[in-house]
This record gives C-alpha cells, sequence and structure tokens, in this order.
C-alpha cells in the first residue's frame, strides 16, 4: 500500500482471512470478512474501510515478492523460544537468601540471580515481582513467581505480561496489604478486595471500604438487572464478581469470601451475602448433600458456620456501615464551608469522636455501642430549659 504497509488476503470457506503487517512486516492485525460473493480487489477495501485505512493505490505482490515478502513476514513474527529453565531453588541449596535485606532489595538480588546467564524476564514482570515481596514478605513465595514467569517467559515472547497471570498477582498483593490494614489497625473497618470480575466497571485487586463496596455492589446488580429486562437485549446476563472481605472481628483478623452475580437481583454486598445463606440454611437439597457426602458432624458445622454469619458477620457489618453514614454525614458539613453554628459544630465533631471511639469496640466484639450525640445535646437554650424544670 502507498503508507508501506501490507495486507495478506486468502480466500476461505465464508469469505475472506486477512493480516495487516507494517512496513517492518510485524502484524498489525487481522480477521475475517465474511462475504464471498464480494470480488478480490473490492474485498480489500472493504477491509481497509473496516479499519478507517485509506485505500489509495494498491500494487499486488506475485512471484519472488511474495515469497519475499512470507518470508520476512515470518522472521518478523517468529516467537524467540526461551533457555530452558530449571528453577531458582537450585541456586539456593536451601540456603536462607539475604535474611537482613528488605522484601525489594531480595526480590531484586532474586531477580539478579535468575537472570545471571541470560535475560529470563521483562521489566512490567520485574516490577510486579517487587512489588509482589514488598507486599507478601514470603521469599519462598516470591522466588515460587520467579520460578513461574522464568519458566514461561511470557513477555519477552509477547511483548506484553500475561494479563492472566498479572491480574492474580496484583489481587494477591491486594489481599495482602488490606490483610496488613487490619493487623496494624485495629479500629479499621473492613476492607473489600475484588478477586476478579466481568464487571468492566470493577478491576481485579480493587479495594473499597465495606460502606463503598455495599453501594457499589448493589448499584451495579441493578443496572445489570435493569439492562437485561429491556427488550431486545443480547449482552451478559450477568457480571460474575468473586471478592474477599477483611476485617477484624472479636479481636482477631478474619476474611470472608464469596461471589455475587451482578444482575440476580441478590441486592448490595450484605444482602447478598445474608440472601446467599439463608438459602442454604433451609435447603434441603443441600442439607441431604452434605449429610451423604460429609456425615452429621460436618452438617453441624455447617449449620453453625451460616448461623454465625447471619446472626454475628452480617449485623457486624451493617453497623460498620450505620458507623461510616454518620461520618460521612458529620464531616460533610464540616467541609463544605457552610455557616454553621457553634453547636452545630461541636456536635459534628462529637459525632466524628463516636464513630473513632466506637469502631475499635465494634471489632472487638461488642455490639451493643453506645448512645450516639445528639445535636439537642448542644443547644445551649435547651439545656438551660430542662435544668429550670428540674429545679423547678
Amino acid at each position: 500500500m502507498e503508507s508501506g504497509d501490507y495486507l495478506y488476503i486468502q480466500t476461505s470457506e465464508t469469505g475472506y482471512d486477512y493480516t495487516l503487517y507494517g512496513p517492518d512486516y510485524k502484524e498489525l492485525n487481522g480477521g475475517q470478512l465474511d462475504n464471498p460473493d464480494l470480488p478480490f480487489v473490492e474485498a480489500g477495501k472493504e477491509i481497509l474501510a473496516i479499519h478507517e485505512l485509506p485505500a489509495g493505490t494498491m500494487e499486488p505482490l506475485t512471484g519472488d515478492r511474495m515469497d519475499g515478502f512470507l518470508e520476512a513476514a515470518e522472521q518478523a513474527n517468529a516467537i524467540p523460544q526461551p533457555q530452558a529453565w530449571n528453577g531458582i531453588d537450585g541456586l539456593l541449596n536451601g540456603k536462607p537468601f539475604m535474611p537482613e535485606a528488605s522484601p525489594a532489595d531480595r526480590a531484586a538480588a532474586l531477580i539478579e540471580l535468575a537472570e545471571k546467564n541470560a535475560l529470563r524476564l521483562g521489566s512490567e514482570e520485574r516490577q510486579l515481582i517487587v512489588a509482589y515481596a514488598e507486599a507478601v514478605g514470603d521469599t519462598d513465595k516470591v522466588i515460587g513467581l520467579i520460578n513461574r514467569l522464568c519458566e514461561q517467559g511470557y513477555e519477552l515472547q509477547k511483548g506484553q505480561m500475561d494479563s492472566f497471570v498479572k491480574s492474580e498477582i496484583e489481587s494477591e498483593i491486594a489481599v495482602a496489604n488490606a490483610q496488613r490494614q487490619i493487623v496494624q489497625n485495629p479500629a479499621a473497618e473492613p476492607v473489600v478486595t475484588i478477586l476478579w470480575s466481568e464487571s468492566p466497571h470493577l478491576k481485579d485487586g480493587q479495594q473499597m471500604p465495606l460502606h463503598e463496596a455495599e453501594a457499589v455492589f448493589k448499584e451495579l446488580d441493578s443496572a445489570r438487572r435493569h439492562e437485561r429486562e429491556q427488550p431486545g437485549y443480547t449482552g451478559h446476563w450477568y457480571d460474575k464478581t468473586k471478592f474477599r472481605i477483611d476485617f477484624t472481628m472479636q479481636g482477631q483478623p478474619d476474611s470472608y469470601e464469596g461471589r455475587q452475580d451482578f444482575g440476580d437481583g441478590d441486592g448490595s454486598l450484605i444482602q447478598h451475602i445474608r440472601g446467599y445463606h439463608e438459602y442454604y440454611a433451609q435447603d434441603e437439597s443441600w442439607k441431604n448433600h452434605v449429610l451423604h457426602h460429609e456425615g452429621p458432624e460436618a452438617w453441624e458445622a455447617d449449620k453453625a458456620q451460616r448461623d454465625m454469619l447471619l446472626h454475628e458477620f452480617v449485623p457486624y457489618m451493617e453497623l460498620h456501615c450505620n458507623l461510616a453514614a454518620m461520618e460521612q454525614e458529620a464531616r460533610r458539613p464540616l467541609r463544605s464551608g457552610e455557616t454553621l453554628t457553634p453547636e452545630q459544630t461541636a456536635y459534628f465533631n462529637a459525632v466524628l469522636d463516636y464513630v473513632k471511639e466506637c469502631r475499635p469496640l465494634l471489632n472487638q466484639g461488642q455490639y451493643h455501642l453506645p448512645e450516639p450525640p445528639q445535636l439537642a445535646d448542644f443547644d445551649q437554650s435547651l439545656q438551660d430549659y430542662k435544668n429550670r424544670s428540674r429545679q423547678s
């Protein structure tokens, strides 16, 4: 073509298969044109139009020129084969590796050791390894990841990281960070991590506080439900989403994992968890399955676990969301710049102090929280009236 690009077309059972190449013979794009009745030249013009490329003057390649093009294209797009990888474990011989170093420095040294004799990793893979090391703080896991990436050699072959592996590791990093956050802050609100999701509005590894996830899950479920009820809708019926909640309950770090399918009408995150366990607590088929395959003890354990989730975990999460709502309502006027009376300012600050006081109590298992402040308590004229009433 006039631009120096190449369009390679072949006939197929349904029309034409094609590949677009750059001037360096690297593949740019490709696909199929399902129109067998279209003449060859017109098919070429249609393909260029699909990709919004100008047709201009096209010169066909034949004979030796065609053979030369095919050979050059094959070489330019050949996938280099990585050297055999036997693992970094053998290089260490079971000895501790830089025990005094920081996780990032240790990971960098392990990468250097792995690539001592040959380049095996791409820049994105190296960055992910260091981030993973800082998050998990486990040398054996870091070595396992290095071995996996070196053996795969994906980024060196493809020019980018394996998206599936990247998503998986980023989710693991997010979980490790959430666990550390919960351990370091006993007053923390539960943290929700998106392990993976089919929803275009969520990213794998994305994190948010519980109250935010509660609202987001409700909105995504409602929106997908509304979309699929429209006449002629042909998109996804639901968006599967695997999540994890890290929290402190009864003074101990803990976690919960589940999956909500947005569009099924389960509602918010907490509504989904409640509905899911209420269903299985009452489902005779599930009871018979557990009794048949695992026995009466397993069924009693299953009942006890669901009873705890329904009557302790769900109310615990609802209380956290209530505290978050109070916090938001108090912060809004304080940050908005609106004119407040001294009594209002004192009241809103008291609410923030109340939330700060209650979160650690809730995480320690005190579910009967103190009474929250009331605006009337800060109205001096009202307090004077009450005092006069009591004196009389």
